[in-house]
């Protein structure tokens, strides 16, 4: 009888590993980078930069090494749903290091936006915010940037060494801009970026 119950135990033990919720690392894309703006139907454009899994031997180093995928919707939440329609991956979004605001959303309603980014597990609270400035998020993932394989990563190369060499463009996390947006006498500021 103790046989028994040790033997269904260890197969209860077995059964509730926590691997339920594994996912093979093959069929994931990882994410650089997220934005978000409004098209003129005040629409939200949710734009998700990831890695394109290559071998940098076989492609060399100054191919693009990433792929942008834009989705539309009523909120940041179903245009960010309506990526993954269709991508042949599951989006890992918690991997994006930067998020990219646009400047007509930037300019309509960032409460919107605090109530995304403090509400949304996926996204990195420490992840760096900036400004699109008079280009799309679009467009700033698709920017070249040099000694970079993408984007996104690029971009924070050049901020965290503008900020270390100079102490011009402070680097601001989501955290921080949510913090400043909804404390009482606070203005926020995020750094602005552009292609050139």
């Amino acid at each position: 009888m103790q046989q028994t119950w040790a033997v269904i135990l260890v197969l209860l033990m077995l059964l509730s590993s926590g691997c339920g919720t594994m996912t093979d690392v093959e069929r994931t894309a990882v994410g650089a980078g997220l934005g978000v703006d409004l098209d003129n139907e005040n629409n939200v454009l949710f734009y998700a930069q990831f890695n394109r899994p290559v071998n940098v031997q076989e492609t060399g180093a100054n191919e693009a090494q990433s792929e942008v995928f834009t989705g539309r919707g009523k909120t940041p939440t179903q245009a960010a749903r309506n990526i993954t329609l269709v991508m042949p991956h599951l989006p890992l979004w918690s991997h994006a290091d930067i998020f990219v605001l646009g400047e007509k959303l930037a300019r309509t309603d960032l409460y919107y936006m605090a109530d995304f980014l403090s509400r949304n597990r996926n996204i990195r609270k420490n992840s760096f915010l900036v400004v699109a400035y008079k280009v799309s998020p679009y467009d700033i993932f698709h920017g070249e940037c040099p000694f970079a394989l993408c984007s996104s990563r690029g971009i924070i190369n050049i901020l965290r060494a503008q900020d270390k060499n100079f102490g011009v463009y402070p680097l601001v996390t989501s955290l921080e801009f949510v913090t400043k947006l909804l404390s009482y006498g606070i203005d926020p500021v995020a750094p602005q970026v552009t292609i050139v």
